[in-house]
Formats: structure tokens, sequence, C-alpha cells
């Protein structure tokens, strides 16, 4: 599979403005020091901010992909950068740049070597892929410096902090990346690698989104859940699946039945038990089924 990355904003913030422009001595003394550098421009000087866990990122995910930058910008900017982000020049296979696009306002994937079922794209910005939008995992602008063209955004700078390094946008765009790579190899899916299609479960990835989901008297005791269909077609909806029951996170128990006392608790915490049939008719469809018509009804415990 192949991975493609916009840089600026997704991966680092970049900036001009002379007050960010510190001397490398200022810089060895700055407690971003590993994240933060100044590059010469023939015309200019720029600072820039690597996204926090960025490096972690690109390790991990080189590992599932082959990995290329796609950007706008100048190819001697992008290659500066790319040493920043990848000094041994390991992860990436192919930059991308400016010099390189038919359209200044367009990217597209015709100089991606692979076919595009088995493409995906990270960049802040949507709108740049408008031939190839079911392909892209839409991520958070990053805004460590002041912009100079919306007032209206508060940098992380101004605020005196920065994204998380285990809970920021690259960490958590890593574990989709990861579950999006285990879903299209699963060998227990239908048809063979052949049919298999990364912008069908990108769709997929956001019908189920803000449910947790608990499965109660389906599988074995001596079964691994994680291992069954019903486990991976919840995943793959979108669906956070738990076993550890904790009534506080969980949405729907996936169930056969449910005794009297189980129906009136899960009345109490307002869970819905569904019939597991719910969970294969939003599969097809590809949508939330209502779970009106797949309700478990209370069964006394004799």
């Amino acid at each position: 599979m192949v991975l493609v990355l916009d840089l600026d904003q997704t991966l680092i913030h970049s900036t001009t403005k002379e007050r960010y422009l510190r001397t490398p001595q200022e810089l060895l003394q700055n407690n971003l020091k590993d994240s933060l550098f100044r590059l010469s421009q023939p015309w200019e000087m720029i600072m820039v901010k690597l996204r926090p866990s960025v490096h972690t990122f690109l390790k991990e995910a080189s590992t599932m992909f082959e990995i290329y930058m796609c950007t706008m910008s100048t190819r001697s900017y992008a290659l500066q950068v790319a040493e920043l982000l990848d000094p041994e020049s390991v992860y990436f296979k192919s930059i991308i740049t400016r010099e390189d696009l038919l359209e200044t306002s367009e990217k597209n994937l015709g100089l991606v070597l692979r076919e595009e079922r088995m493409v995906l794209i990270i960049d802040d910005t949507i709108s740049v892929w408008s031939e190839h939008e079911l392909n892209l995992i839409h991520i958070k602008k990053y805004h460590y410096f002041d912009s100079d063209h919306d007032w209206s955004v508060v940098s992380l700078s101004a605020l005196g902090t920065d994204e998380g390094g285990t809970t920021g946008k690259l960490t958590t765009v890593l574990q989709q990346l990861k579950l999006i790579h285990r879903l299209f190899f699963n060998p227990k899916f239908e048809g063979g690698l052949q049919d298999r299609d990364v912008r069908d479960i990108l769709d997929r990835l956001s019908v189920l989104q803000g449910c947790t989901l608990s499965f109660k008297n389906i599988f074995p005791s001596d079964f691994r859940p994680e291992n069954s269909r019903l486990w991976l077609m919840a995943e793959e909806l979108g669906a956070k699946v738990s076993m550890d029951n904790l009534i506080n996170t969980i949405t729907h128990v996936v169930t056969w039945f449910a005794t009297a006392e189980e129906f009136q608790e899960a009345e109490r915490e307002k869970i819905i038990l569904v019939h597991p049939k719910w969970l294969r008719a939003c599969y097809i469809a590809s949508e939330r089924v209502s779970e009106k018509k797949y309700l478990i009804k209370p069964k006394d415990s004799s």
C-alpha cells in the first residue's frame, strides 16, 4: 500500500515572520530544540516546527506503506524539510513538489506508481484533491506559528502550548492507518487482495463512528473474539469494540438474547441491546441502519 503525505500544516508548520527567526544559539537553549529549525532559502529565512510525534509517525507508517510526499511547495524547500524529517532517507520513496504538478492549485496521483485502490492520502486541505477525495484522510491543520492570512486562528505558540505527543493528531491518524492496513490485508474478508479497496474501507469507517460495542453471549469462552467476522465488521464500520463491559462507555451490546435483569440494566444505562443481524445490515448498506427492527426483547433468566 502507498501513503501520500502533505507537508505544510500536516507534518510541519513554517513561518517567515521575523520575530520567530531565532539564531541557532538561541535554538540550542530552547526546550523545542529537537523540533524547531531555521532553514536558509536564497530569498528568505524560514523557521520550521515539526509536528509532535512526526518521527514516530513516519517510522511506524513506513512499516506498512510506501510513503510519498506531495506538496505545493518548491523542491528546494521540500528537500530541506525532508532532511529534518528523514535524515537517513529511509521513509520517503518519492517527493512530489510544485515543479512536478500539472496544476498549481491541484494535486493528483499521476506520479504515484500504484493502483488508486491501494493509495491513502493524508492532507489538511480537502479541496486540492478533488479527483481523489475518496482516498483522503483529512487531518486538522497544524498551527504552531501565528498565521499570515487568518487572524481568527490562535496559534499554539501564542497559547504557550503544543499538541500532545501521545494524544496529538498524528498519533490519532496513525491508529487509523493501522486499522485500515489490518482490514485491507485481513484474510477473513471475502474475496482476494485484488478486490480490496481502501476507498471502500474509508467510506465505511464513519458509519458507526461514536458507537462503542460490546459482545455478550456470542463467542465460545475459548475463542478470540477479535478474530471474528462480527468484530472485524464493527471495526470497519468505525465503531469502538470493547470486552471490558464498562457501562459508562458502552452504547450497544450485541447479543442473541438478554435476561430480564440484563434488559433492565441496559434500559437504566441507556444501552441498546441489538441482534448481530444489525451489524450485518449496517455493513451491507454502508450506513447506520435503524436498530428498531433488530432490538433484543427481554427474556426471563429461567
